[in-house]
């Protein structure tokens, strides 16, 4: 059989199943289908059940019984687990056939073509299974026939389940549906629910007592016009409601609304949901409803909504104060920084001078931090050759003052003339951290040595310090970490360090001896 038949075959299939309900029919039709379009021996269409967990199927072509086994078991269970077709042309090879099934029916299984039958919302409902080619393997253009038809009886399939179970339900609530007041009673002692039936012939609803308890009245089960029923709809939601309702009898599913019940001004919220009835010649009879009391669950809502906008309100005030702060805060370091030049040249013994510098290099070089980390996202950093070798050597003389004011020695070994493409305020944050936490980290009169070099591909800058060593070093670039926190600092340096060098696709790591 050619694609073109097979695929008028398929389109032929649609338009003589689309409004077929009855599941047990379709299952069989679908299944031959299936069976005959790829040329299988056998063909089953398993369903899926989610709740229970488990595959089964009452038609299975060349089978009698029903099959039904664990949904994690079996290739049709692969086929669901993973969302996907699977070819398997030497079945008893395969680690997830169960060969207890053949055992069973007496049946050989050789080869399997499974297909996931996937819904509208991207879940599994089902699989289509067809078993032994009678021309030998199966083929990628089988399973693209079967994933064509599998993509077209999902929905129909998934209605039909509705409908078969609409049909049980119907069935088994005939003789109550006759006696709707005693069936109000017996639900009302079962559920905590309001309950009510809607007769579309009468435009009359039944309501439970809890129904009308619920809304804040006190009654007993009593049939009420339909028209009073849908006054007690909030006005504001009362098209939403009606709009539903229409779409819920067009498409026959499900019918489930948040919405708001009035009662003397007061608005009661509740979570509606509802099923119709039809006559076997498809007139609807009557739609049979719940509503559960949500009044509380949707104060708390605009209580946590309320609370989170607060904290977003105070983090926004938050943010501008740091801002703020940080900006006021570099005026008066500048200033201290210009007359401690001064004082130094008139002092013979600048030792405490040269305290002073450091401690005001260290608050700028915290303040460069903090204004980068709170507008990186604001600017874009332009790229612009740079003389790292010259510029490495000015960080590390800005930087001589503050390992002096710690009583640290810094020295470099700086090959000349490397260049490199590279924005320079992000270099500047990537060197005066990495120079800053070795400073920080030392011991006590400790050595720090900064090195600038190139090996046979890449240009290295490397920064050794003396101090302890990190007991976890894999931790050194998480935002707020210090691993020893008497030493100060916020824990953002590093962090800022890598995001930059990551952003930039510059290799960066941590090594520690203890």
């Amino acid at each position: 059989m050619n694609y073109e038949k097979k695929l008028e075959i398929l389109m032929s299939l649609a338009e003589a199943i689309k409004e077929e309900k009855n599941l047990d029919v379709l299952l069989l039709t679908l299944g031959r289908i299936a069976k005959d379009i790829v040329g299988g021996d056998r063909a089953s269409i398993y369903i899926y059940n989610k709740d229970e967990e488990t595959l089964w199927t009452r038609v299975a072509l060349g089978v009698e019984h029903t099959i039904e086994f664990s949904s994690s078991l079996g290739i049709a269970g692969y086929t669901v687990t993973n969302k996907k077709s699977i070819i398997v042309n030497n079945a008893y090879k395969d680690p997830n056939f169960l060969k207890d099934i053949d055992s069973q029916t007496g049946y050989e299984t050789k080869n399997i073509l499974a297909v996931p039958l996937i819904n509208l919302q991207n879940q599994v409902i089902g699989v289509f299974q067809i078993l032994n080619k009678e021309t030998g393997d199966f083929l990628k253009e089988d399973e693209s026939m079967i994933s064509l038809l599998a993509y077209y009886a999902a929905s129909i399939l998934e209605n039909a389940i509705l409908y078969k179970e609409l049909q049980e339900n119907y069935k088994e609530k005939k003789e109550q549906l006759q006696l709707s007041e005693h069936r109000l009673k017996v639900i009302a002692l079962t559920t905590n629910d309001g309950v009510w039936d809607w007769d579309l012939e009468k435009k009359e609803v039944l309501c439970s007592s809890r129904f009308f308890e619920i809304l804040g009245l006190e009654s007993s089960a009593q049939t009420i016009p339909e028209s009073q029923f849908i006054s007690l709809i909030a006005k504001a939601d009362r098209k939403k409601v009606i709009k539903l309702l229409r779409d819920h009898k067009a498409t026959k599913k499900l019918f489930q609304c948040e919405f708001r019940f009035t009662v003397d001004g007061k608005y009661k919220w509740m979570l509606s949901k509802a099923q119709s009835v039809w006559s076997e010649d498809g007139k609807h009879l009557r739609i049979l409803g719940t509503n559960t009391d949500i009044n509380e669950i949707k104060d708390k809502e605009k209580k946590l909504q309320e609370a989170y906008e607060k904290i977003e309100a105070l983090l926004k005030d938050q943010d501008i104060f740091i801002k703020n702060s940080i900006h006021e805060i570099n005026t008066p370091i500048s200033v201290i920084n210009t007359y401690l030049e001064v004082l130094t040249r008139d002092i013979e013994n600048p030792k405490y001078i040269q305290r002073l510098k450091s401690a005001t290099k260290t608050l700028s070089s915290i303040y460069d931090d903090f204004n980068f980390f709170l507008n990186k996202d604001k600017f874009e950093y332009v790229k612009t050759e740079i003389d790292l070798s010259d510029f490495f050597q000015k960080r590390c003389n800005y930087f001589e003052d503050i390992a002096l004011g710690n009583n640290q020695q810094l020295s470099i070994d700086i090959e000349p003339e490397l260049y490199i493409n590279f924005n320079i305020a992000e270099l500047t944050r990537i060197v005066d951290n990495t120079l800053s936490n070795s400073i920080k980290y030392n011991k006590e009169s400790g050595k720090v040595l900064g090195k600038l070099y190139k090996d046979e591909q890449n240009i290295i800058l490397s920064v050794e310090d003396e101090g302890k060593g990190m007991e976890f070093p894999q931790k050194a670039f998480e935002r707020y970490y210090r691993e020893d926190s008497q030493k100060g600092g916020f824990g953002i340096g590093l962090t800022v360090v890598k995001e930059i060098c990551d952003k930039n696709h510059v290799p960066i790591e941590v090594s520690s001896i203890i």
